[in-house]
């Protein structure tokens, strides 16, 4: 009798003493989900490209892609992108990055939409001759296509004997063989400058 007592004091001792350690892990255990929660991992944006486009008239908005620090692709749902000024005419415009959460940090980098070439083109009359001993031989010549308005310069020539006036190819008389006509047309705003060619050519 002496010795259950005993056993049962020593077990009451032992349970005052668990107890309050069980409850307080049961409760750590129920209170983690909330703080998993209530603290996202959160990542910074690294590298931002963008890539250049060629002048066609239009609004280009640029192509971004945004990749966090560890180089992984971020969907564009996690960021915002600004871009200063109306990105339509050649030229470099700043491209502005926004990470939105869990995302975070901002850049900054350069977009530029690239002179197109001018689709201008050479018409003439004709380009091939028969030889003429006694007179010169004419036919029209002209620059078409031209945008933007843009300089067209002076004609050059291969041979002397074969030129560019008023409007017209002119062949001096007696000459055979042939001649390459150039014309330069200078750069504007959103074309590049270009030289195109034709060639003539005088049969016997």
């Amino acid at each position: 009798m002496y010795n259950q007592e005993r056993r049962r004091y020593s077990m009451n001792k032992v349970w005052k003493v668990l107890l309050p350690i069980v409850l307080v892990m049961a409760l750590l255990t129920a209170s983690l989900p909330a703080f998993a929660a209530a603290s996202p991992t959160t990542k910074a944006i690294g590298i931002v490209t963008v890539s250049a486009k060629t002048y066609n008239g239009q609004k280009q908005a640029p192509r971004v892609k945004v990749y966090d620090t560890t180089g992984k692709r971020v969907a564009s749902k996690y960021y915002r992108v600004t871009v200063a000024g109306t990105p339509k005419n050649a030229g470099t415009y700043k491209v502005t990055v926004t990470a939105k959460a869990p995302y975070t940090g901002k850049k900054t980098v350069t977009y530029v939409i690239r002179k197109a070439s001018n689709p201008f083109t050479i018409k003439a009359g004709k380009t091939t001759f028969r030889r003429n001993k006694y007179r010169s031989q004419t036919t029209s010549i002209k620059v078409i296509g031209v945008k933007e308005n843009a300089k067209v310069g002076k004609w050059s020539s291969t041979s002397p004997n074969v030129y560019v006036k008023g409007g017209k190819i002119i062949v001096r008389k007696g000459f055979y063989g042939s001649a390459t006509l150039s014309v330069k047309v200078y750069a504007t705003k959103n074309y590049k400058g270009a030289r195109k060619s034709i060639k003539i050519s005088v049969k016997k």
